[in-house]
């Protein structure tokens, strides 16, 4: 159960997708995902209301996947978008 997991840090692992689950993890404060080959994020993403600081930099998101990420994130306080293509 991860119910209370507040950090996950999976950066520069070749992932090319995200399980749907991972808006489950309602705790979670810090997602770091950079350095993968994502070009897009489930939109479960946005039930992660306690989400603070995400890093999707080094990834293959278009410029829309990449203002839908934002605008499904309101409270973010710093998103790395860096070298996102």
């Amino acid at each position: 159960n991860l119910r209370n997991l507040r950090v996950l840090r999976l950066g520069n692992n070749q992932l090319t997708k995200l399980p749907s689950e991972l808006g489950s993890l309602r705790s979670l404060e810090e997602l770091s995902l950079a350095g993968n080959l994502l070009a897009n994020i489930p939109e479960s993403i946005g039930n992660l209301r306690s989400l603070r600081l995400i890093d999707l930099s080094a990834n293959r998101f278009s410029e829309e996947e990449t203002k839908r990420i934002k605008t499904s994130l309101p409270a973010l306080q710093w998103n790395g978008m860096r070298g996102s293509r």
